[in-house]
């Protein structure tokens, strides 16, 4: 589309606007970078002594109209404006990796180009635009996602929250345009990053993407490390090993055919430990804490969030802590016991955290089997080397 202005401008004398490749749809790269496009602007019927001095303004505008793009909140994305005097010729200068209605508008302006009947007018500008442009997304392969660091366990979120897409395939009402989270949440990409607000690079760069995700990760990882191993040393660890010690103190066990002995001494309270996490508790942690723990319950007085973890002390059918008594019978060992589906869902509906529609189902504010669902996705054939388990490899990696 080609639009003429300024009607000083001598009869016959006009603008054309070209791109190199000649589009209108362009393609951000597989590796996040954006496509080389070139323009040129060609004047026709003036002579070369009339375009000598010509300079050319060129701008250009690269903008994600929220409109387009299905689930992004009213999220709209624009490149810094681009506003540059030179030649005839221009690459066009992206600097940042963007897509969505891409618009070109050239201005020509020479000492040469003035009324032939008024010559004492200024020099005229001629002007020439397109905009049925657009730049669209491509999606990385996950040998591209492991080249940037993606350890498997990034790789199995990433398959299970976004199907490895950046950006939403042929077939879907936005092909090319940004995958947004189908729970009105504003999450987007590979990792569906969600709080904090994934930033306008996170966006529209896939590798900016996963450096979040990782980041994620990382800090998830650090959480789950921190709460697993000081559970142990918790409040209500310590609450649940007093109950128990007390309710064992109250028990007096006769002997047989013997009424019961009174009085009696009661056994001395158990020093109970236990285990130290298993990296791979670590993992199934993470995970939770990654998009696993749903809805929480505040506390009115510290505002504080509480969500039901991966992992507690196992509590036995008495609602008491479940202790191993040790041979010296002064000790003894608390188990681990990882919360399943069904626990979450209770505790969901318990805490008043959900409350049943019309029709008396329960909608869930997530997925009570998350953990399990990202764990049995399959990684095939890995590439090496591989990053095989978070717990170890990305306490070392600084977050980017």
């Amino acid at each position: 589309m080609t639009q003429m202005a300024n009607p000083t401008a001598p009869t016959g004398i006009k603008v054309a606007l070209s791109l190199d490749p000649p589009g209108p749809t362009f393609y951000i790269g597989r590796n996040a970078c954006m496509p080389q496009i070139r323009a040129t602007a060609t004047v026709t019927g003036a002579d070369a002594v009339a375009l000598q001095g010509a300079t050319y303004n060129w701008v250009v505008t690269l903008v994600m109209q929220n409109k387009k793009v299905p689930l992004s909140m009213g999220r709209s994305v624009a490149h810094p404006p681009i506003n540059r005097t030179g030649g005839p010729t221009l690459v066009l200068p992206f600097t940042k990796v963007r897509g969505g209605q891409l618009t070109v508008t050239v201005t020509v302006r020479a000492p040469g180009l003035v009324s032939p009947t008024t010559p004492a007018l200024p020099p005229s500008a001629l002007t020439a635009s397109r905009s049925d442009l657009q730049i669209l997304g491509t999606n990385p392969t996950e040998n591209d996602l492991i080249a940037e660091g993606a350890s498997d366990l990034m790789i199995k979120i990433i398959r299970h929250e976004s199907s490895t897409r950046q950006f939403l395939e042929a077939g879907s009402t936005a092909p090319g345009y940004p995958l947004f989270s189908q729970d009105h949440k504003g999450g987007v990409g590979l990792t569906q990053l969600t709080r904090p607000a994934p930033s306008d690079d996170e966006i529209w760069d896939w590798k900016a993407n996963l450096r979040g995700g990782i980041a994620v990760l990382a800090k998830k990882t650090r959480y789950a490390r921190n709460y697993l191993i000081g559970y142990a040393s918790s409040s209500e660890f310590t609450e649940l090993v007093k109950a128990y010690n007390e309710a064992r103190a109250r028990v007096v066990i006769p002997k047989p055919g013997m009424p019961p002995a009174s009085p009696a001494t009661p056994p001395l309270p158990l020093a109970v430990t236990l285990p130290a996490p298993t990296s791979d508790q670590i993992d199934r942690e993470t995970l939770r804490a990654y998009n696993g723990y749903g809805r929480g319950l505040t506390d009115p007085d510290s505002k504080t969030v509480y969500y039901l973890p991966e992992y507690v002390a196992k509590i036995g059918t008495d609602g008491l802590l479940e202790v191993a008594v040790g041979a010296d019978g002064r000790t003894g060992a608390a188990h681990w016991h990882e919360n399943t589906a069904a626990d979450r869902e209770k505790f969901w509906r318990d805490k008043k955290l959900i409350e049943p529609n019309s029709k008396g189902q329960y909608i869930y504010p997530g997925d009570p089997d998350y953990v399990a669902n990202v764990l049995k996705v399959a990684i095939t054939d890995p590439p090496a080397p591989r990053v095989q388990s978070i717990s170890g490899a990305l306490l070392s990696t600084p977050e980017r």
